[in-house]
């Protein structure tokens, strides 16, 4: 039997890749923290937009985590950096803090029980820049939504560092609402 390895696609094969590919793959972005030189961990994020504004969503674990005592310096965002050919990317540094002694943080969190922090970036330099799309709010929930146990669901993101390292794509799986919403998980 002959040798039937799978060859990446041809620059006219990858501009139909990239005519299908999901939207929903370039609003999610790899993150690795660093504190000084040292990779400390990496993480998912997620882009919104506003009229005038780009922001990066994260967990507040991810850039301080007073339990663990984990306080990085900066992330680093793997982007794509052409449209016709996802494989190539670079990376986009995020300060976490204006200031050397790490006092001024630059994430604004959501509330203080809630693991979710937005990081605001330059639209204008990271849409000339880099092959991103963002969620803005006509796509959130409409309020009071009822989410029932079975519903499906799409988890987008990088669980424990994996991803598609070719094409520098999140893992993207489905599954189902396994518990009743929203009955909180401790009392």
């Amino acid at each position: 039997m002959a040798d039937q390895t799978i060859q990446p696609p041809t620059p006219q094969g990858q501009a139909q890749v990239i005519a299908g590919l999901d939207e929903i793959a370039l609003t999610t972005v790899r993150l690795e923290m660093y504190a000084g030189e040292t990779r400390a961990g990496t993480a998912t994020g997620f882009f919104f937009r506003d009229d005038k504004r780009l922001f990066l969503l994260t967990n507040r674990h991810v850039v301080r985590d007073e339990e663990k005592v984990f306080k990085p310096d900066y992330l680093l965002l793997r982007l794509h950096t052409n449209s016709k050919d996802l494989r190539q990317s670079a990376n986009h540094r995020v300060d976490l803090y204006s200031d050397s002694k790490k006092t001024q943080k630059v994430w604004r969190e959501i509330a203080p029980d809630i693991d979710v922090v937005a990081i605001e970036l330059s639209l204008s330099e990271m849409t000339q820049k880099y092959v991103l799309k963002a969620f803005t709010a006509e796509q959130f929930p409409v309020p009071n939504v009822v989410v029932g146990i079975g519903e499906p669901v799409i988890i987008v993101g990088y669980p424990l560092g994996f991803y598609d390292e070719v094409f520098n794509l999140p893992v993207i799986r489905q599954g189902g609402i396994a518990s009743v919403y929203p009955v909180p998980s401790s009392p």
